[in-house]
């Protein structure tokens, strides 16, 4: 296993961990929790959408295979992040190994245009799940291949676009939310110790090469570090 630096000239991917507030006063409208925030979306990216994916290197050919969609309407971002502040919003879905959306629907939101933490929220009372980036059909390579082939090294790195960034070009890469998204946010109601997610057990790990790559920071922030040294330990356990 190797470590990996990824230096970010744009910001940091959310740690996971909940900030700041949301007015209730600047709420207009209600987003029923029952409700998918994948069906709040549309198809065709605005300009900010496609200005963030641009600039951070991911192809137009590619937004189409990793499904992404657009919220543009600042007020149904506003009452689905419950953040303050003016953006609209990037939803990036989650798949199966076999390539087809998660049946809940998953996803999680790029804030675009906001400035300050969190840049990135998750429908209320969802789990964390890895993100298997989509690799285009060109290279053939499936990700239920992958995960049984142990000759395939895997990229585990922080964040969403940039697991995209490495699949584009035919790199199998797992995204995790934040530093800490690997893990479950209660192993269960007994119990507050996190545990690793069940996603893990899709993959099989020993004896492959896997290389983690996290932001810049997080090799130097004493709060992140850990979560590094714990996901190596887990999968050079295995």
């Amino acid at each position: 296993m190797t470590y990996s630096q990824m230096n970010n000239p744009h910001e940091p991917e959310d740690d996971g961990e909940p900030r700041g507030g949301f007015s209730k006063a600047k709420r207009h409208i209600n987003v029923s929790t029952d409700v998918s925030w994948y069906s709040l979306g549309k198809d065709e990216l605005a300009a900010e959408q496609s200005e963030y994916l641009t600039a951070r290197g991911i192809k137009p050919a590619y937004w189409q295979l990793a499904r992404y969609r657009a919220v543009t309407d600042k007020s149904v971002c506003r009452a689905m992040a419950k953040v303050d502040g003016q953006y609209s919003g990037l939803l990036i879905p989650y798949f199966k190994l076999d390539g087809t959306l998660r049946p809940d629907d998953f996803v999680r939101m790029r804030l675009i245009g906001q400035k300050t933490e969190p840049k990135f929220k998750q429908p209320n009372r969802t789990a964390n799940h890895l993100y298997f980036a989509p690799i285009p059909a060109k290279f053939k390579r499936d990700w239920r291949v992958i995960a049984q082939d142990l000759s395939m090294p895997i990229y585990v790195v922080e964040g969403e676009i940039k697991a995209a960034a490495l699949a584009q070009h035919g790199y199998p890469a797992i995204g995790i939310g934040g530093v800490w998204n690997w893990l479950t946010k209660k192993a269960d109601k007994d119990s507050d110790e996190s545990r690793p997610l069940p996603d893990f057990g899709l993959v099989e790990w020993r004896g492959r090469k896997v290389t983690l790559a996290f932001d810049h920071d997080a090799l130097i922030k004493p709060k992140l570090r850990p979560a590094i040294d714990r996901l190596a330990r887990l999968l050079w356990a295995d």
